[in-house]
């Protein structure tokens, strides 16, 4: 009676050792090295394409403990990133197609304010306020799209022209661009940046800050004027469904 009570007390003893070495295992800490190769293997096979680090943030509390990369498609400009972020092993999220929609983006507004202010430089940024669906691929059809991007996503669009004064800016002109880009996204921004013909070579034109490359507005030196006008709201409660 006494070795079958051993017995069982052993191979108990012996399940909880083995036990506890999975755990161990499983919560191994994994180095920064396994980290980035891990958020760059996830991105290079979902898309089926090869990429490149621009660099990555690791896990602080000064991020929340996430791990967030900037990536770009291989052999394309370095600057012209999109983000990778990583909350914990296998819970990885990107906005490659977030980032391959706003060059289709681009376009319609670029000629929306080429129509009216032909003579303006533009600034356009598209961002999401949640993870970009799943299933999303970057050849997906745009109007697709665009059912997300107009629940989830703010078109924010910078004018930057030649304006000493708000009435240097014309009402009309400005109202009918803002229906053409209604039109292109439901919510968004507008931004008017006027600037005395000087300084708006001197700091856009020229633009001594690499503005573009860097991710930021062009200078403020010497700005005369600012029109802000914004429509629509995110839908926080919106979620996605394929074919829907």
């Amino acid at each position: 009676m006494k070795k079958t009570k051993i017995k069982i007390l052993l191979i108990f003893s012996l399940s909880l050792l083995l036990g506890g070495c999975k755990n161990m295992e499983e919560e191994k800490v994994m180095t920064r090295e396994e980290v980035k190769q891990e958020m760059l293997d996830y991105i290079e096979n979902k898309y089926n394409e090869e990429f490149e680090i621009y660099d990555i943030e690791y896990g602080s509390w000064d991020n929340g403990g996430k791990e967030i990369m900037r990536a770009y498609p291989k052999g394309k400009e370095s600057y012209n990133y999109f983000f990778v972020e990583r909350k914990s092993k296998g819970d990885i999220t990107d906005d490659y197609v977030r980032f391959i929609m706003q060059k289709k983006y681009e376009e319609k507004v670029f000629n929306a304010v080429n129509h009216y202010f032909p003579d303006a430089v533009v600034n356009l940024g598209i961002m999401n306020s949640g993870p970009i669906p799943e299933c999303f691929r970057p050849n997906m059809d745009i109007n697709e799209f665009k059912k997300f991007a107009n629940k989830q996503i703010t078109m924010s669009v910078s004018i930057y022209l030649v304006a000493e004064k708000e009435e240097d800016i014309d009402l009309e002109k400005r109202n009918l661009l803002k229906k053409d880009l209604q039109k292109i996204n439901s919510i968004g921004n507008l931004h008017f940046l006027g600037y005395s013909a000087k300084e708006f070579e001197t700091y856009v034109i020229n633009d001594p800050y690499n503005s573009i490359e860097t991710h930021s507005s062009y200078s403020t030196n010497g700005l005369k004027v600012e029109i802000d006008d914004d429509w629509g709201e995110i839908d926080f409660n919106y979620e996605y469904k394929e074919n829907d």
